[in-house]
């Protein structure tokens, strides 16, 4: 407030959290008959701010041709040009990808369209930029999916235990999960989860205290970063992930459960997290959206974690080895 700017880039306005900056700048810009470029791939309708803006183009005179569309106001005061796929096209044609994507080569695109982190949603929206209804984004893991994972059984499996931890991007609520080998599968529970962070040392303490169990593995990264030297302060080891780790962590858990190789409780917070789950493009992979998803994930971000710590880094399905070289005895 207070500035009067004459021009205004906005930069991937889909993920603007709220309209009020945008239409501050918007009635700004008019005081001097500025002008305002707005650059954004296609985001989750009715989500953003883009997305308003979006329609209303549509609702004036727009052209289609092939994936391009363009759209322009009586008055020459707004433009709307967009590359995107068209709705009937066939979104497993790297042929629409290469005109959607004019700069990225036919050989980058079918290496990311290859690899075992796409699917079929995250590849529409950041690909193809199609918009896409908040359900279907949603389904990475659909209900039925989750449910036939169910273990239901009352005991805890033998062995060592991988905890993991994850804190919202506001800082409200954190969440502890826990992975542990069960036969050649692996069983994932919320172990904790509650509003704040200041609790997540000490239950940790009381956590690796009671349990044989590895390292705990952090996103140091992302939010929970800020917690590593309070938990190093209490001596609970800590195996602090780096980018590439953070998106193996939901690659890894993903594959467990395409190829039924993981089992749950039926924790309602890592239920809910899946309902609502969203991935982003990390580098040349994907990962949980801590800011797109539409529930919280931090239950499903720490059982990611920690199940990409015990199947890389922990005993090879309950036995064999630790590590690369350190046997089990005992």
């Amino acid at each position: 407030d207070g500035l009067i700017p004459t021009r205004v880039l906005a930069d991937e306005l889909h993920r603007w959290r709220s309209a009020d900056l945008y239409e501050t700048l918007h009635t700004a810009l008019a005081k001097r008959a500025g002008r305002l470029l707005t650059i954004s791939t296609a985001g989750i309708r009715e989500e953003s701010p883009l997305w308003p803006v979006r329609e209303r183009a549509l609702a004036m005179k727009v052209r289609r041709d092939g994936v391009r569309l363009s759209a322009d106001s009586g008055d020459g005061s707004f433009a709307l040009r967009e590359l995107s796929a068209p709705a009937d096209a066939d979104w497993r044609d790297l042929g629409v990808a290469e005109q959607v994507n004019p700069l990225t080569s036919r050989a980058t695109l079918a290496q990311r369209f290859a690899s075992p982190t796409q699917n079929e949603r995250s590849w529409r929206r950041f690909t193809l930029n199609q918009w896409l209804d908040p359900a279907a984004e949603a389904a990475i893991i659909s209900p039925d999916e989750w449910d036939g994972l169910l273990d239901d059984s009352t005991g805890q499996p033998a062995g060592v235990t991988c905890f993991a931890v994850d804190v919202s991007l506001e800082r409200d609520v954190a969440s502890i999960a826990a992975a542990r080998w069960m036969g050649e599968r692996v069983l994932v529970e919320v172990v904790d989860s509650g509003l704040g962070v200041a609790w997540v040392p000490e239950r940790l303490v009381q956590l690796t205290e009671a349990t044989a169990s590895m390292p705990v593995i952090l996103d140091e990264i992302g939010p929970s970063g800020a917690l590593a030297s309070r938990i190093e302060e209490w001596d609970v080891p800590l195996r602090k992930t780096n980018t590439r780790e953070f998106a193996q962590g939901f690659g890894v858990f993903l594959d467990l459960v395409r190829e039924d190789r993981l089992r749950h409780r039926g924790d309602p917070p890592l239920r809910h997290a899946i309902e609502g789950a969203v991935t982003r493009p990390l580098s040349d992979a994907r990962a949980w959206s801590r800011k797109a998803s539409l529930n919280d994930v931090t239950p499903l971000v720490a059982a990611s974690l920690a199940a990409w710590g015990l199947t890389t880094l922990g005993p090879v399905r309950g036995g064999g080895f630790l590590g690369a070289t350190e046997p089990v005895t005992g």
